[in-house]
């Protein structure tokens, strides 16, 4: 969003809308830095609401739930040279298995539960990320479901574990949603 192109489509549709609600502040400030005439309105993500009434307690696995996803270099690191952002890619990447690695030393029965929070080519299939990332880590690899699942069966998962590291703002909606001890990695 931070293009002139980008900057012209949203200053469009704010022009072009009767009412406008955003999940965050964050967001609401972005929008009226961009257009000091929009008014918009900030309520909780719906997922939050239909979650809250899904959700179950569940016996607790020995279970650390990963949401996580590609690092897109278009979208974090615009403002490095590629090669840096890369770098930055490959250093992430790194510490997210150092990660895993660590939990596998320290707690040899704790399942490490990759889920795929998107699963469609537009935005980044997880799945693909996750076949890549964990190529070295058999482990891990064979308990990602390459099946799309529904959020009900997703919403199980994360009720049944005990913690979750997350980067997708759904990761973080149902790891919250499900009262879990929960990092998320901007």
């Amino acid at each position: 969003l931070t293009e002139p192109m980008a900057e012209r489509a949203v200053k469009s549709l704010v022009s072009a809308s009767d009412e406008i609600i955003l999940r965050d502040r964050n967001s609401a400030n972005f929008l009226m830095r961009l257009d000091k005439n929009a008014k918009p309105q900030v309520c909780l993500d719906p997922a939050f609401l239909w979650l809250r009434d899904q959700a179950q307690v569940t016996q607790k696995e020995n279970k650390i739930i990963l949401a996580l996803r590609d690092w897109p270099i278009g979208e974090y690191a615009s403002s490095l040279t590629a090669g840096n952002a890369e770098n930055a890619k490959r250093h992430f990447e790194t510490q997210i298995l150092l990660f895993v690695k660590a939990v596998r030393r320290l707690s040899p029965d704790t399942i490490i539960k990759p889920i795929c929070m998107h699963t469609l080519a537009v935005g980044g299939d997880d799945r693909s990320f996750y076949r890549r990332l964990l190529a070295e880590d058999p482990a891990s690899r064979e308990l990602v479901d390459m099946r799309h699942q529904s959020p009900v069966a997703v919403l199980q998962e994360f009720c049944s574990a005990r913690a979750a590291l997350t980067m997708r703002f759904h990761g973080l909606v149902f790891a919250l949603s499900a009262g879990l001890p929960t990092l998320a990695v901007d």
